[in-house]
């Protein structure tokens, strides 16, 4: 009891006093000091419940604070007993939730002690995250959430309960989000571990959890941003099941629910850049639900089936640009997500380059691509999105021949639309064009990524397309 008592009034003041780095250095080390005694309250977590209730969120901060702490627990195994108390829970059939939340929460620090909406966007923290990913002790916590078929197991629970219990929801969509990548690639007998085979009726049943999510949660932006996440990886992983998405009877309209988010101009970017993330990997194979994320607009109910184009989904990507005009994620995922709606489509294109054009209150399209080549410059990851969308929209000769025009030089330092609209309507020293700045960027990056220098060649090679003038400049 005097144990319980100890973690239970650590918990709290690691709590309060968060930002006092000093003090929490300090209970950092008396419990790596004491990591063996913890490690024991663990094994006792069918005995105590109320133990497990105070340590639980202690482990999460401990996790936080301390890498040394996290490295000792996974060298004594604390992951398993983690992942097997979480297992125990779930075929309660879910009467303790509370409890099961918070196993599931510490598990979830133990794989990643700091929480991220979305992969990093520039080289140096995709590098970091990536070297993180492959750790021993990311794996480590994957394989222990693989063997004991957790996915499959909080799946059940999530069905059991769609409407209550939203810290549930929101630790079980993040523990899919942070394991199923291992999962799926590092096990050929996956689906036999986890419920996740291909087609299979488990993996419908995750996408029907993410649908009453987002009908039972709409409002609570760690969720959506949690199911979105979700969503993304699953289908990266699983492309196919977008055939279940949509609006008949047997299917999930979980595009109508992504959309609706785009309603809310107040969402912070890390949401809208989960929100983007899963427009891209709807779309991306899949003519049919571009055809309907494109179409659909929002209405004053929510989504008018006959929709005025103003409001479309590309549209509304193009004002969540100009809103953010300073995030890197929402810059990279959503040309990637404008890419994937107009990929098929050279009316899309034309009509979506057209409709931001003629808006006041934002940025146009090419405005957009060449605000990222100044603002983004340092950023490959940006820069390679940017260059790869208006290879797409250059497609278009309206669009391409646009490419060439030389632009007001203070457009892309403007800080709103509305400025820059005030430069078109002033002479103003001219700068070079889209296709002019690109060579600049390829001459500057040469040092950059394959894939950057790819994507800007190729773009090149389609502006080429629009004469031999541009191809005598382009020489």
């Amino acid at each position: 009891e005097q144990t319980v008592l100890i973690v239970r009034a650590a918990a709290l003041l690691l709590d309060t006093y968060y930002c006092s780095s000093s003090w929490a250095d300090h209970v950092t080390r008396f419990f790596c000091d004491q990591h063996a005694r913890l490690a024991s309250l663990l094994a006792r977590r069918y005995a105590v419940e109320f133990c497990m209730r105070a340590l639980c969120p202690l482990f999460g901060e401990l996790c936080c604070y301390s890498g040394e702490f996290r490295r000792r627990m996974l060298a004594d195994g604390v992951h398993r007993q983690l992942a097997e108390s979480v297992r125990q829970l779930c075929r309660l059939h879910g009467s303790l939730p509370d409890l099961l939340a918070l196993n599931v929460e510490a598990l979830c620090r133990l794989h990643c002690p700091t929480s991220s909406a979305s992969p990093p966007t520039s080289p140096q923290a995709k590098a970091a995250s990536t070297a993180a990913t492959s750790s021993p002790a990311v794996s480590t916590v994957s394989e222990a959430v693989r063997d004991a078929g957790l996915l499959s197991e909080v799946l059940r629970v999530l069905l059991r309960y769609p409407d209550r219990h939203p810290q549930l929801q929101l630790a079980c969509f993040t523990l899919f989000s942070y394991t199923v990548d291992c999962v799926y690639r590092g096990a050929a007998d996956a689906s036999a571990q986890t419920g996740c085979s291909s087609g299979s009726q488990l993996e419908q049943d995750w996408l029907r959890a993410m649908q009453l999510g987002f009908l039972h949660y709409a409002h609570e932006e760690e969720i959506t941003q949690a199911i979105c996440r979700a969503l993304a990886k699953l289908l990266r992983w699983r492309p196919e099941l977008v055939a279940h998405v949509g609006d008949e009877p047997n299917q999930f309209p979980i595009h109508t629910h992504i959309r609706l988010q785009f309603a809310n101009k107040d969402h912070k970017p890390r949401l809208m850049a989960a929100v983007l993330d899963a427009v891209f990997w709807l779309a991306v194979q899949n003519q049919r639900l571009q055809t309907l994320l494109a179409t659909q607009s929002l209405g004053g109910g929510g989504i008018d089936q006959r929709p005025t184009t103003e409001d479309s989904t590309p549209m509304l990507i193009v004002s969540c640009l100009t809103v953010h005009a300073d995030s890197e994620e929402i810059y990279y995922y959503g040309f990637r997500a404008l890419r994937a709606l107009c990929v098929f489509s050279k009316e899309r294109k034309l009509t979506v380059y057209l409709l931001s054009c003629m808006a006041e209150d934002r940025w146009n399209i090419l405005d957009l691509i060449g605000r990222s080549f100044h603002r983004f410059r340092a950023n490959c990851l940006v820069l390679t999105e940017a260059v790869t969308l208006l290879a797409c929209l250059a497609d278009v000769d309206l669009i391409r021949h646009q490419c060439l025009i030389p632009k007001p030089s203070s457009l892309h330092s403007a800080s709103s639309p509305t400025a820059r609209s005030q430069y078109h309507h002033h002479q103003a020293q001219l700068q070079p064009a889209l296709h002019k700045e690109l060579l600049e960027l390829l001459r500057d990056c040469q040092g950059s990524s394959r894939e950057f220098l790819e994507a800007g060649l190729e773009c090149l090679c389609v502006l080429a397309a629009a004469g031999f003038e541009t191809e005598t400049e382009l020489a």
